[in-house]
């Protein structure tokens, strides 16, 4: 795995973590008027996160051992 890749999956990583942010969740559930979905909405939305994290941290392992 290139360096080239790897940065690239890190910037898809951070992209996908910054959505679930708590502030940014808070924001969207107060604009769409429900602020009581925060909850319900981080439920659905762990693998946005969880999925490109462990796809970083397997990339990563990789890169570690391969050189």
């Amino acid at each position: 795995m290139s360096l080239p890749w790897l940065a690239a999956i890190q910037n898809t990583t951070s992209a996908a973590l910054t959505m679930l942010s708590p502030v940014r969740v808070a924001v969207g559930c107060a604009l769409v008027g429900k602020p009581n979905l925060e909850r319900a909405a981080y439920l659905q939305a762990w693998p946005l996160g969880a999925v490109p994290l462990a796809v970083l941290a397997t990339a990563a392992a990789l890169l570690l051992v391969w050189h």
